[in-house]
């Protein structure tokens, strides 16, 4: 008789175990039972909450809800979705329940932490890469990895046995390397989580035009979405717009009359405008420089 292992080989599609119930666990579940790949299990915690996820997801994907002192562990693949301070520890206490991971691949989807972080998986016998998605995943995201880009980094082996799983699900694959991997989190981050950080300063300049912070989000969808498909479509020199890129050195200046109201706001706006000298094409440029010199001497006198 063959073993599931073998059995995954020959077939091409190796079966999954998922450890985590997060919502990258929820995403990848859905894309893989959806690609046709059978998923083994999905490992919790052994709390109240985190069962209850579990056994949800599972019942979705008509898969085994199980907590780690019950997994098997015997799928060809070993995905962990938890968060990047575990991921070490849980390698470890994984690989500590038996000897010998031949011919089964452990993957971690952090994009900060390299696969070395399995490094104890490695040494008993199993391969290791880490498959970071470029996409933010909140509370009801498309179950989908269908468009989301896959940084792949770790051995050449396993790396070959995630390409077709990753393509049959429709996420397009690029490698990284290894030392480069936290500074391709923090483009990551650029991307999302402090884009997010920015827009809070824009609803709080919205407050200070008497809007309230829903209203300013709404007020600003339209302008959002169409800077983002031109900057996407077309770079950042020809996306940009406004008083900045006109030179209209009297309207910035009034943009920091405004803003003295919220000090810490000010100071956002000015670095802001810092960049944009720098990077952008933007006229007037000494004469811009001579009016952030001078808001700045009187500020701190």
């Amino acid at each position: 008789m063959l073993s599931r292992n073998t059995k995954a080989r020959r077939s091409g599609r190796p079966d999954v175990a998922i450890v985590g119930t997060g919502q990258l666990a929820r995403v990848l579940a859905h894309a893989l039972h959806d690609a046709g790949y059978k998923i083994h299990e999905i490992v919790s915690r052994d709390l109240p909450e985190s069962k209850q996820r579990v056994r949800g997801l599972a019942r979705q994907v008509k898969t085994t809800a199980t907590v780690f002192a019950s997994a098997a562990f015997n799928a060809s693949v070993i995905w962990l979705c938890i968060p990047d301070d575990l991921v070490s520890y849980y390698a470890r206490a994984i690989t500590e329940t038996k000897a010998n991971w031949a011919g089964q691949i452990m993957v971690h989807s952090s994009g900060a932490l390299s696969s070395t972080e399995l490094e104890p998986f490695r040494r008993a016998g199993g391969s290791i890469v880490s498959a970071h998605p470029l996409m933010s995943f909140v509370l009801n995201s498309p179950a989908t990895l269908k468009n989301v880009p896959i940084a792949l980094e770790g051995e050449a082996k396993a790396i070959a046995v995630l390409r077709p799983v990753l393509r049959h699900m429709r996420a397009p694959v690029f490698e990284i390397e290894e030392n480069r991997k936290p500074a391709y989190h923090a483009f990551g981050a650029f991307a999302s989580p402090l884009l997010i950080a920015f827009l809070t300063q824009m609803e709080a300049a919205g407050v200070l035009a008497g809007l309230e912070r829903k209203e300013a989000r709404e007020r600003a969808a339209g302008i959002l979405q169409q800077t983002l498909t031109n900057y996407i479509q077309k770079g950042p020199a020809k996306a940009f717009s406004g008083p900045l890129r006109r030179g209209d050195v009297g309207t910035i200046q009034k943009h920091l009359q405004a803003l003295q109201q919220d000090a810490k706001l000010s100071d956002f706006y000015r670095g802001l405008i810092k960049i944009g000298l720098r990077e952008l094409p933007v006229k007037n440029v000494q004469e811009i420089e001579e009016l952030l010199e001078r808001k700045t001497a009187t500020s701190n006198n």
